[in-house]
This record gives structure tokens, C-alpha cells and sequence, in this order.
């Protein structure tokens, strides 16, 4: 915003060129107004409503606003747009609310001029009330007004002075010369500029800044805004039904009460408020009150009934609280307890609490009765059994107390219930170790216990079905009927050693150790006569029981495969049957061994294989011989067909063009392999 001193008077004034300048307020909107800066005569900002005087009342009726644009006056109704250059003034009687396209708002009081600049505002004369979010500044005559999201009031005087009132944030007041330091404005403070001369700031008075922010809440309520902020009066010490008055006057409602005894104030004045005076709040905001509470003394309640207690109560304007019963020394129903104590100042209407004296008992000793005896004993103090317990000690006869809980003595409610652990029927576990199975059952039957599961475990050494282990243990005590588990001797048998015996003989072996032949597997041996056993499974010595099997792999009887390669067919062929074995061939063409010689075998020598398997013989054979064509002088493809028809493979040198003749080939003839390569050379043919 900026003051400045070269724009004309007001309309009926000297012009400027006679008269000297007078100090205008020009408001800037940078931040609200920065994207409209390319807009030209665009209109950014509206007149939302216009406002007459009438009988003391701002109505939404009538009122004059002049506006001239371009020189020329044009009607303006709420709701119209206003442009960069326009140049508003308000009559004696009217205010204006004008609002920009972001947020931000100010308000023309009566008789004040100003001019829309983009984006700032130019006042000419009058009063303005300011309220923005985000920074802008005022720029005057001799200095500028910057501030942030605040609320002021900016008046400028047909002289040279200018006024600057902040409602809410704070505005700072820079020298453009650097005359003076900057001068920070907070809220209520109001600084005061007459010419080039530093700013006088000063703090209003309470009466003061509200009255200013009065006129605004005038103006924004006929307006119809929402965000009317209104002053909180001071209602501390006034009564309750006056407070309430006050707040109702100023549109703002009672909140929470809250009673309190200081005894600093009469009874039902209030005490404080919040929020507290001289804050601003919306229309309708509650207000909550502390008020001072009618004292009174809590009166002695102690040896009374609960229904005498509660009427001494309320003729002191108090009521019965929390009733506790208790134990202790006196008449049963009468107040032992209380609180607050007799003699306390406290609230009207305020509890007090009461401790009871209830009926009790003293609780019996009732360990070493029977459990029948035992509830007799507690029936006649007006007390019951709860909680039975049995436990088995083994030191007390069966159904006998052994414990209570409370113990004896200790005084209790009538009606209480007194736990108790009971002596339970118990028999002690017999040493059932290195008895017979037999034996055993017949122990436990005569202890009134029974036979649980019999689980056998192989032992050596020890007599089958002797008992050698039991649980639960010798010695621990357990309820009668409990089910005793044994771990007996299994019978069992050894393996024997069958390795190196015959295989019947083994058989005979096992069926007099009463066991059995498993799975036998053969294995070649030619170390052993057939059916002799190389391995058992499991081995000798492990504990089996009778009836198990023996697996058994056994020799098949061998022979070493004899190395017959490089001989002749026949002589290998007598070196395999001498040794047992027969033999196949297959012959393979090669240059080098003899037609007939065995070039390979398989499997192969020092092989162990079983009698009479066959030996595979691989038997050298002549490379067959094809005889070589000459073909020099025919035609190229007439000579690769011969070579072919002789059982060998062309190759061509050179071209192979119709027309095109063998001039040389390689080799020129006799034998060469069948399927080798004869090379032929072409040329073109003779002109």
C-alpha cells in the first residue's frame, strides 16, 4: 500500500495545483492480488454490499457510492465488479464492503476515497478497516506499513497525518529516507504519523479499542458476515443471573459452571471467566463461569444410622455419599467413618462419604475337625465353607482340616466364606522293580491300585517279564484306583554269526536260535564256493525277538574275464570257453589290425562275471577297395556321376557351368578307399 501526495483532492476541494499536497494511503494487495498483475482493466476485486445509515442502524437500504472510471461516473450496485483505476467514494452516510478474488477484505467508513490500483489500493482520504492473509505493505509519503495476516484501521486526514491501529498481528513502520529506526505496532497499539517526523505509537484503552472494534462488528453484522469476532465483557463479580444477562446482551452464551468455595466473594458472584474478558470470540461462543458456593459445616455423623446420617445431611444442604461397610468395635449400623470430618467447610450440595459398621464374626479354628464338623463349627458363627480343597499329605486322617484360610481368630463379615484344605484318601505306590508281571499286578490290586499299560524293552541278561521300571515311582502317594505303568523284560534272542557258513547251514542256524531267513541277495564271489554268506542283516550279537528275520547276501559262483584283444578270433575264442564263457561278435572295417583280430572286448579283462556269460567280441575287418574311373575329358556332371557310380566322392575345382570339361583329375586311378575323395578340375569349354 502507499501514501502518496500527487493524486488530486477530493471532489469541491482546492485543486492541487493552488493548494498543497495532501497525504494520501494507497493499501497494496500484492499477495492476495499477485496473479491478477497481467489482467489489465480486468475486474478483481467486488462490491459485496453497501450500507445506509438510518436512525442510528446500519441497513442494506439506500446509501450513495460514487464511482468513476475512466472519467466517467457509472452506477454501482452490490455485486458489481470493480476494475484497475477506479476511484470510489462513500457519502456521509454509506459504508462499503469490498472484497478481492483471494481472501482479504476492507471496509469504507462514511465520507472516504479511494482508488483501485493493481494490486493496491489508494486512499485518498477517510478511514479503512484492512483484513488480509499473508504480507503486504502500505508505502506513504515518508515511509511504509508492512505486515502479515493482521486486521488494522488506516485514517487519513485532509493534512498531512495518517493514522495506524492494529486490531490483530502486528505492523511495522519504516522511514523511506531512514530517518528513524523501524517502529513495530502490536495489537491495541496505534501509531500516529504527521509528515516526514518519526511515529508517535501509544496503547488504547480498553474502552478505547472497543469502541473501534465495535464499529467494525456494526458494519460486518449488517453486512451478514460469518467471521464477526466480538469482544468477551468482563462479567467476574457481577452474580450469576446478571453474567448471564451480560452474555446474552453481547450474543454470546453461558458455558460450563463450575461451583467454587473460596469464600473471597459473596455467594453466587462470579469468581472468573473464560475466556477471559476483553477477548474476542464468534457470536454465540459459551463463556464458562466459576461462582462462588453457599458454605456450610459437615456435621458430626459418627454413632448414627445410615437413615439418621442422611437426614442430618440434608438439613445442612448436603447429601449422602459413598456408604462403605467396615469392620469394627461398636453398633452394628452405625457411622464409624466419615468424609470430609465433622466440622469441615465444604460446597453446598457437596457428598460425604460414610464408612458403616457392618455385622462380623470371629473365624473359628477348625483344622483336625472332619469337613462335617468343620461346616457345623463355621454354620454357628454365621460363616461357610468355600473353597474345598483336597490335598494328600498321608500325615492326617482322611477328611480331616488341615489348613483354613482366613485363619483362626481373624474378624470377618458375617457370612464370609473360609476356604479349606481337606485331608484327601491316598495310597503309597509299591516297589514293583525286578518283580514278575504276575507279582506285580498282584501287589497293586492288594494297594487299591490298578494295572496301567505294560510296555516291553529289550534287555540282555535279564529274565523276560521281570518289571524294570514303573511309573509313578515307588514311594509317591496317589489317589486310590491310579493306573500303574510297567516296563517289563522282553524274551528275546542274539542274532548268530552266519558269515562263511553255507547258506543251509545258516537256514539250520536260525531256526534253532527260533528265527528265520529274511531276503537273500546273491553277490558274485570267486573267492568262495557258491551259496556261502558274505553279510548279514542285523548283524551278530543284536538282541531280536523271537521270530525276526535275517537277511542274508550270499556268493554266486564267478569267473575273471580272460584278456583276449589283439588275439585272432579263434584263439580268443578258445581262451573264453576254456574259461567258462561264451562270446559274440561284431566286426568293425579298419587299417589297423589284421582281417580277424579282436581290436576290443567287453566287459573287459579281470571283469568278475558269472559262468557262462557272454563276452562281447569287437573283430577287425578289411577296409573294402573301390577302383578309381578316369574321367578326364567328359563333362563335369557326367564325371562326377562316374566317380559316384564307383563308390567314391566327387570334388570339383573351378566352375560348374553347362559346357564346362574335365581338363585334370586326382588320383589319375588304381585303388583308393571306398568312399574316398577324387578331385576334378573343370575348365570352359574351347571356342
Amino acid at each position: 500500500m502507499h501514501i502518496r501526495n500527487d493524486h488530486p483532492a477530493s471532489r469541491g476541494a482546492t485543486p492541487p495545483a493552488t493548494r498543497a499536497p495532501l497525504p494520501t494511503l494507497l493499501i497494496g494487495w500484492l499477495p492476495l492480488l499477485l496473479g491478477m498483475l497481467f489482467l489489465g482493466g480486468c475486474g478483481f476485486a467486488t462490491l459485496d454490499h453497501l450500507m445506509a445509515e438510518r436512525n442510528g442502524e446500519w441497513v442494506q437500504v439506500g446509501g450513495r457510492l460514487d464511482v468513476t472510471r475512466e472519467g466517467k461516473h457509472i452506477e454501482a450496485e452490490p455485486g458489481a465488479l470493480l476494475k484497475k483505476g477506479d476511484i470510489i467514494e462513500t457519502g456521509p452516510d454509506t459504508s462499503a464492503v469490498i472484497s478481492f478474488m483471494t481472501s482479504g477484505k476492507v471496509i469504507l467508513r462514511p465520507s472516504t476515497r479511494i482508488k483501485i490500483l493493481n494490486p493496491s489500493l489508494l486512499e485518498y482520504f477517510g478511514e479503512l478497516f484492512v483484513k488480509v492473509k499473508g504480507a503486504f505493505e502500505i508505502h506513504y509519503a515518508y515511509g511504509t506499513a508492512g505486515s502479515k495476516g493482521t486486521e488494522y484501521i488506516v485514517k487519513v486526514s485532509r493534512g498531512d497525518k495518517v493514522t495506524v491501529t492494529v486490531l490483530e498481528g502486528a505492523v511495522i513502520l519504516t522511514s523511506k529516507t531512514g530517518a528513524w529506526r523501524p517502529v513495530e505496532l502490536g495489537p491495541r497499539e496505534q501509531g500516529q504519523m504527521d509528515g516526514p517526523r518519526p511515529p508517535r505509537s501509544r496503547r488504547l484503552g480498553q474502552k478505547e479499542f472497543n469502541e473501534t472494534i465495535d464499529w467494525v462488528n456494526e458494519i460486518e453484522a449488517a453486512s451478514g458476515a460469518d467471521d464477526i469476532q466480538i469482544i468477551v465483557p468482563d462479567v467476574v463479580g457481577m452474580s450469576r443471573p446478571d453474567a448471564t444477562r451480560t452474555l446474552e446482551q453481547e450474543h454470546l452464551r453461558v458455558g460450563r459452571i463450575e461451583r467454587l468455595l473460596t469464600r473471597k466473594m459473596a455467594v453466587g458472584k462470579v469468581l472468573r471467566q473464560v475466556p477471559r474478558s476483553n477477548s474476542r470470540v464468534p457470536p454465540g461462543n459459551p463463556i464458562d463461569l466459576a461462582v462462588e458456593a453457599q458454605p456450610t459445616k459437615v456435621p458430626n455423623l459418627k454413632g448414627l444410622s445410615q437413615s439418621a446420617a442422611k437426614r442430618k445431611l440434608t438439613r445442612k444442604r448436603l447429601y449422602l455419599g459413598r456408604v462403605e461397610a467396615v469392620l469394627g468395635s461398636g453398633r452394628v449400623g452405625t457411622v464409624l467413618r466419615q468424609r470430609p470430618a465433622a466440622g469441615s467447610v465444604v460446597m453446598t450440595d457437596s457428598p460425604v462419604d460414610v464408612d458403616i459398621l457392618a455385622e462380623s464374626a470371629i473365624v473359628p479354628d477348625v483344622r483336625g475337625l472332619s469337613l462335617t464338623q468343620a461346616r457345623g463349627r463355621l454354620h454357628a458363627r454365621e460363616l461357610r465353607a468355600g473353597n474345598i480343597e483336597y490335598r494328600m499329605s498321608g500325615q492326617a486322617s482322611v477328611g480331616e482340616v488341615l489348613t483354613q484360610q482366613p485363619p483362626p481368630g481373624k474378624r470377618v463379615f458375617a457370612g464370609s466364606k473360609v476356604s479349606l484344605v481337606v485331608e484327601a484318601d491316598s495310597v503309597l505306590v509299591p516297589q514293583l522293580v525286578d518283580l514278575s508281571r504276575s507279582q506285580a499286578e498282584q501287589v497293586l490290586r492288594s494297594g487299591r491300585l490298578a494295572l496301567g499299560p505294560v510296555r516291553e524293552r529289550r534287555v540282555s541278561g535279564a529274565k523276560p517279564g521281570t518289571v524294570l521300571d514303573q511309573s509313578p515311582s515307588a514311594n509317591n502317594r496317589v489317589a486310590p484306583g491310579t493306573r500303574v505303568t510297567l516296563t517289563v523284560a522282553a524274551e528275546v534272542v542274539v542274532a548268530p554269526s552266519l558269515i562263511g557258513k553255507s547258506l543251509d547251514y545258516a537256514r539250520q542256524i536260525l531256526r534253532n536260535a527260533r528265527l528265520r531267513v529274511g531276503r537273500t541277495e546273491q553277490r558274485l564271489d570267486d573267492r568262495h564256493p557258491a551259496n556261502t554268506v558274505l553279510d548279514q542283516r542285523p548283524p551278530a550279537g543284536r538282541l531280536l525277538d523271537p521270530g525276526s528275520r535275517v537277511d542274508l547276501v550270499v556268493a554266486q559262483a564267478g569267473v575273471r574275464v580272460p584278456g583276449v584283444t589283439r588275439r585272432s578270433l579263434g584263439s580268443a575264442a578258445k581262451a573264453l570257453s576254456a574259461a567258462g564263457l561264451r562270446y559274440r561278435t561284431t566286426e568293425q572295417p579298419t587299417n589297423r589290425y589284421s582281417p580277424g583280430t579282436v581290436m576290443n572286448q567287453s566287459p573287459a579283462a579281470g571283469t568278475l562275471v558269472r559262468r557262462g556269460a557272454s563276452i562281447l567280441l569287437t573283430v577287425a575287418r578289411e577296409v573294402p577297395k573301390c577302383t578309381v574311373p578316369r574321367v578326364v575329358g567328359n563333362g563335369y556332371s557326367a564325371a562326377m556321376n562316374r566317380v559316384r557310380a564307383a563308390g567314391l566322392k566327387p570334388s570339383i575345382v573351378g566352375r560348374t557351368k553347362p559346357g564346362y570339361w574335365v581338363v585334370r583329375q586326382s588320383p589319375t586311378g588304381g585303388q583308393l578307399t571306398c568312399g574316398g575323395t577324387v578331385t576334378l578340375y573343370t575348365s570352359p569349354p574351347i571356342q
